[in-house]
C-alpha cells in the first residue's frame, strides 16, 4: 500500500515523539486511528455502493437484452404483414391442412372404401409424382461370410 516499513515508522515516530510531546502522544495516536478507521469505513461503504450501482446496471442488462428480441419479432410482424391479411391467410392453410389431415387419418383408421375418397380429394392432379428411388434387395445387402484363414504349421526342429 504505502509501503512503509518497520524503519520508516520509528522515524515517524520519533518526530511526532519531538513535535507533540511524550504526554499527547496516546492521545494524538488515539485521534489519528479513529479518523484512520472512520476513512476506511467511509472507502468501503463507497466501494459496496458502486458494486450494487454496477449490479443494478447488469440486471438492467440482462433485462434488455431479454426483451429486445420480443420487441424485434413485434417489429418484424408489425414490417411485413401491418394489416394482418398474411396471418389470416396463413391461419386459413392451417386449418384446412389440418381438416385434410384429420380426414386422411379417418380414411386410414376407418372403413376402406371411404380411404379412397379421401385420398382422390386430397390429392392434387398437377403435382407431379416424386421420382422413384431404387432400393437395394435383400441378397445385396447381405454381408460376404468372412474368409477361412489358412493354418500354418509351426517348423518342426530336428
Amino acid at each position: 500500500m504505502l509501503d512503509i516499513g518497520w524503519f520508516e515508522m520509528a522515524v515517524i515516530g520519533g518526530l511526532l515523539l519531538i513535535v507533540v510531546g511524550p504526554k499527547d502522544l496516546p492521545r494524538v495516536l488515539r485521534t489519528v486511528g479513529i479518523w484512520t478507521g472512520k476513512a476506511r469505513k467511509l472507502a468501503r461503504d463507497f466501494q459496496r455502493t458502486l458494486d450494487d450501482y454496477a449490479k443494478d446496471a447488469d440486471l438492467e442488462g440482462v433485462k434488455n437484452a431479454v426483451q429486445t428480441p420480443m420487441k424485434a419479432k413485434k417489429a418484424m410482424a408489425s414490417a411485413l404483414d401491418p394489416t394482418g391479411a398474411l396471418k389470416k391467410e396463413l391461419t386459413g392453410v392451417d386449418s384446412d391442412l389440418r381438416k385434410n389431415l384429420k380426414e386422411t387419418s379417418e380414411a386410414v383408421k376407418g372403413k376402406p372404401e371411404d380411404a379412397g375418397k379421401a385420398d382422390d380429394a386430397s390429392v392434387d392432379p398437377t403435382t407431379p409424382e416424386p421420382p422413384a428411388v431404387a432400393t437395394p434387395s435383400a441378397s445385396a445387402m447381405k454381408q460376404p461370410a468372412p474368409a477361412e484363414k489358412p493354418k500354418v504349421e509351426a517348423p518342426s526342429t530336428s
